[in-house]
């Protein structure tokens, strides 16, 4: 039986487009994955943002954890 390939963690990502569409629990491991250095902060569409941090990504979800845009560094 083949075992799928895991590709190799990409530690330049500052974006993840590809997660629209994904669970913010899938989404989270994807991204600290790439970007072990970082820490991931989920909100809701809409709501306010704290100051941007370089070490952090936002990942917007629909309140159903549902990431809705692309999550990014900052």
């Amino acid at each position: 039986m083949d075992q799928p390939v895991l590709r190799p963690p990409d530690r330049s990502r500052t974006s993840w487009p590809e997660l629209v569409g994904s669970s913010s629990f899938a989404a989270g491991f994807v991204i600290v994955y790439d970007r072990p250095d970082v820490h991931v902060d989920f909100f809701v569409a809409g709501q306010a943002l704290p100051p941007g941090d370089s070490k952090r990504v936002v990942a917007f979800t629909d309140g159903n954890n549902t990431v809705v845009y692309p999550p990014y560094v900052g």
